[in-house]
């Protein structure tokens, strides 16, 4: 067993000609580089030395010179293990420091132990070699010569990180230990809305959100490895945006932290089209419900229609009857009375009865309907008139009406209970008085992102200053049979008969709504030529 010291500057090159030499029998000692291996020889000369040639500080041709330039180490044999130098460069050199191997770290590790054994077999020198002048300029010229190259390297490895950086699709920043960012990329300055040199030093923390962050102290401190933000809010010029972040320490052989490095993800619109679908889909379940609950309407009420027909005729003629018998004698007077006012609550219930069959009947059968070109603005002028009776004194009208409007394709009866119903929605939330928008607007939809199709639209805006709809309610605003009024008072139908209506069109309706504010509803109905 011999007692071979390694020097190397890379920990993960001695661990593995360490795990190789001590499989094998021998005994290991390390250094990290030519300085400390004259430390260790002091305190012990080993009887091998297996040594890298470019490490900083001190490499290995020097550390050979200081080797047999004393007679206790002179005779020392010493191996060269390089990554850096080809044998044609090494070799000659190497032979007049009187290094007889050099193997290079890509070789078999049979090599190295074939060349360890024929070191530790040979004769050893007792007296100091002496180095000439001439060894010493080639020295110089190889080792200046490497360092070039590495400076190269360098700069190329740098540059290939510049144009990494530049052309990857997410940002990018690096962060020293202080907690500044000493680069960021184009991307990142563009997802964040600033300028690059605005994002570095600390700005970047404040531009992310971050610059409170505590988990965020922990990592710049070296105490946590990473930090992840899925779906971070921040708001940035031309409105709030999403990200995902991710920043990741770097660290030395020794465990030091060296920098971190971060990852920006702006995902905007991946959650925008996700929240998009999520409508679209829920849309779907509520056309696809009020179909099928149109169709058990519509057959409902018709029947029911004909019932209810047949029960106020039968009540009007015992009406006439009674009222025939009273004049003639046949039925006593206060009898008569007494069943003209039974009669009167039978019919007053049936007319009741039948304006619900006429709302279950527009809600179950829009496509029943006699459409022509509508011009919004007219009509909206012409059933005011309907609407003052309806709606309180303190509540105002507003009218903001687009001059140049597009005409819709729509039976004027059906846009009537459009506004009628949205309208007396309004005037229930404002008890107290309050203001009506009545407003008009031509729309385009230039994409097909939405329930719209691409086109024109004309777009019809109720907005009221009432109390607002709760998001639970709000959720549940357009099922039909849903109502948040007295039992009696309202039946549930009118926001599902007009969206019905709507949909039927090819339009949309969309309801926002803030509790203490008001609600508005828009509905965009397809505008025609003509």
């Amino acid at each position: 067993m011999a007692t071979v010291l390694i020097v190397d500057d890379l920990p993960i090159n001695r661990d593995l000609m360490r795990t190789l030499l001590t499989h094998h029998g021998h005994r290991v000692l390390e250094a990290g580089d030519g300085v400390e291996a004259l430390d260790r020889i002091a305190d012990e000369i080993p009887d091998l030395v297996v040594t890298d040639v470019m490490m900083p500080r001190m490499d290995g041709y020097q550390l050979v010179r200081e080797l047999r330039a004393k007679p206790e180490t002179a005779g020392v044999p010493v191996i060269f293990a390089t990554a850096n130098y080809l044998d044609h460069e090494a070799a000659p050199l190497a032979l007049g420091y009187g290094v007889r191997h050099v193997v290079t770290k890509t070789d078999e590790p049979g090599k190295l132990l074939e060349v360890i054994d024929a070191e530790l077999g040979g004769e050893r020198a007792c007296e100091p070699i002496p180095i000439d002048e001439g060894l010493t300029r080639e020295h110089l010229r190889i080792v200046n010569t490497k360092l070039v190259e590495k400076v190269r390297e360098t700069q190329r490895s740098e540059q290939q990180f510049r144009l990494m950086a530049e052309s990857a699709p997410v940002g990018i920043l690096l962060v020293d230990t202080e907690g500044k960012a000493v680069n960021v990329n184009t991307r990142l300055a563009t997802i964040l809305g600033r300028q690059a040199d605005q994002l570095t030093g600390l700005a970047w923390q404040d531009a992310i959100g971050l610059d409170d962050d505590s988990e965020l102290a922990e990592v710049l401190a070296g105490r946590q490895e990473r930090l992840t933000r899925n779906q971070w809010p921040v708001e940035r010029p031309g409105g709030g945006r999403w990200l995902d972040i991710s920043l990741h320490n770097a660290y030395d052989e020794h465990g030091r932290m060296l920098q971190c490095v971060g990852v920006v993800d702006d995902i905007t619109e991946k959650i925008r089209a996700e929240e998009r679908q999520r409508e679209l889909d829920h849309r779907l379940r509520v056309a696809e419900r009020l179909e099928s609950l149109g169709q058990l309407a519509g057959g409902v009420a018709h029947d029911f229609n004909n019932i209810l027909t047949s029960i106020l005729g039968h009540a009007s003629i015992a009406q006439e009857t009674t009222e025939t018998g009273a004049e003639n004698g046949a039925v006593d007077a206060a009898v008569a009375e007494s069943l003209q006012k039974c009669l009167d609550g039978v019919i007053r219930a049936g007319n009741r009865a039948t304006r619900l069959i006429s709302q279950l009947l527009a809600f179950g059968r829009p496509d029943i309907a006699q459409p022509e070109p509508v011009d919004v603005n007219e009509f909206l002028d012409e059933i005011e008139t309907l609407l003052e009776p309806l709606l309180s004194s303190m509540i105002e009208i507003v009218k903001d009406r687009d001059a140049d409007l597009w005409q819709i394709f729509v039976d004027s009866g059906q846009l009537g209970q459009i506004v009628l119903n949205l309208a007396v929605n309004s005037r229930d939330a404002m008890p107290a008085g309050g203001t009506l928008v009545l407003r008009t607007r031509n729309h385009v939809v230039d994409a097909d992102t939405g329930p719209l199709a691409p086109g024109r639209y004309v777009q019809l805006t109720i907005a009221d200053t009432g109390h607002g709809i709760p998001a639970d309610v709000l959720e549940h605003a357009l099922d039909p049979f849903f109502t948040t009024k007295p039992v009696g008072q309202g039946t549930g139908l009118g926001l599902a008969t007009v969206y019905s209506i709507v949909r039927k069109y090819g339009g949309d309706l969309v309801i926002s709504s803030t509790v203490g504010e008001g609600t508005t509803i828009d509905v965009y109905l397809p505008a025609v030529d003509g």
